[in-house]
């Protein structure tokens, strides 16, 4: 036990390399809770702000109980509940996004939302096209009576909606995926989710009650009043459908597009270039690099199943292999590259450095060392360490 051992930074009991294995399944479960929580309180304040908007344009606002149940419970219970999501036994292939503005993470979100306000409006008209739907009229109420804004067909409707929307977004954000367990193995979210759906169900399907009256649901004559009627329940039915579609599709585009077999097949293709293995590269261009540096170089890298890199990440691996290879050049003269090559990237090549921006576009196109796509580690060095940095 007092011997130094490469499991030692690992306080686990058995003595096993395994160890290693376990941490990773945990970090990555880890990084992917980490994430859906972001995204969660990210998606629940769009949400809670496009309700403001339609507040505003309607003259109406949700009863005080609603918003203690969107804010009170809804939040801060879902929020800690995503927490205890569970890693999967095996360690897959592929790690999680690292990134919170990569397309990953921005096309949960951004998709999520625009299929919400497509419902949310589609639910609006459904209201607003009924022959006994008349629009509340703000004039008549005084203000210091605020809570009487919420006490209307269309608050109600958007309660229905902005409720169901947020406490959505914490159950498909917990989806298991790669790197977490299956969403029913995290027990507390599901209890807290099934309550909360029981309710939400209740609420907009129940008779009229002490808890109607509460949360103002205008399906009561104690909450609307001529020349309103209450909600009849053939409308709360038909808008329950609509709910329904609405779970059923951000289900559809969380699970087979964002983690999916959609998210596959463009992580594969899109924006990649597929490389041969590099220790081939090596011995090809007969480069001077221990195993150890190389991996050291490649640590990081976003790699999938077929060896494929995005644009920026091939070009710096490239650079590093070069940087590692010609260990004469000096540290501020790598810095400087660097910087140059980011100034590049960013901005694109200065008009008489056309020939270098050619050689490079050549490099970072499907470079697969075969034909006319060959470059020789001359042009390698040169784009790198002549043309782009030296001059």
């Amino acid at each position: 036990d007092a011997e130094a051992s490469v499991v030692s930074p690992f306080t686990s009991k058995p003595k096993t390399i395994k160890s290693v294995v376990d941490i990773c399944r945990e970090g990555r479960c880890s990084l992917a809770t980490s994430f859906a929580s972001v995204k969660f309180l990210i998606l629940y304040g769009v949400i809670a702000s496009t309700l403001r908007l339609f507040q505003w344009y309607h003259a109406v606002i949700m009863s005080e109980w609603c918003f203690i149940l969107a804010d009170g419970v809804t939040l801060v219970g879902l929020s800690y509940a995503i927490t205890l999501s569970k890693p999967l036994p095996n360690l897959n292939e592929q790690r999680p996004t690292s990134s919170l503005i990569g397309p990953t993470t921005l096309t949960s979100i951004v998709g999520q939302e625009l299929i919400n306000v497509i419902f949310l409006f589609s639910g609006v008209h459904m209201l607003i096209s009924e022959v006994w739907y008349c629009p509340f009229s703000p004039d008549n109420v005084d203000l210091a009576k605020w809570w009487l804004f919420s006490d209307n067909h269309m608050a109600t409707t958007l309660f229905f909606t902005i409720i169901t929307q947020q406490q959505l977004a914490a159950w498909v954000f917990s989806f298991g995926s790669r790197y977490r367990a299956p969403i029913w193995r995290n027990y507390l979210l599901v209890a807290v989710f099934a309550l909360l759906v029981a309710l939400d169900i209740y609420l907009i399907l129940g008779e009229p009650s002490v808890v109607m009256d509460l949360f103002r649901i205008s399906s009561t004559t104690n909450v609307v009043v001529l020349p309103d009627i209450p909600m009849p329940f053939s409308f709360r039915a038909k808008y329950f459908g609509l709910l329904v579609g609405n779970v059923a599709t951000v289900i559809f585009f969380e699970y087979v597009i964002v983690l999916g077999p959609v998210r596959d097949f463009l992580r594969k293709n899109a924006g990649k270039h597929r490389l041969v293995p590099l220790s081939h590269v090596l011995n090809e261009f007969q480069l001077d690099i221990s195993e150890t540096k190389l991996t050291e170089v490649c640590m990081g890298m976003n790699f999938n199943a077929q060896a494929q890199l995005d644009y920026k990440e091939f070009v710096n691996v490239l650079l590093d292999i070069l940087i590692y290879a010609l260990p004469n050049i000096r540290e501020s003269t790598k810095q400087k590259s660097l910087i140059r090559l980011d100034q590049y990237l960013q901005s694109g090549f200065p008009s008489d450095r056309d020939g270098t921006r050619r050689l490079l576009g050549a490099l970072c196109a499907k470079y697969d060392f075969e034909g006319d796509l060959c470059m020789s580690l001359s042009d390698l060095v040169r784009v790198f360490h002549v043309e782009l940095f030296e001059r």
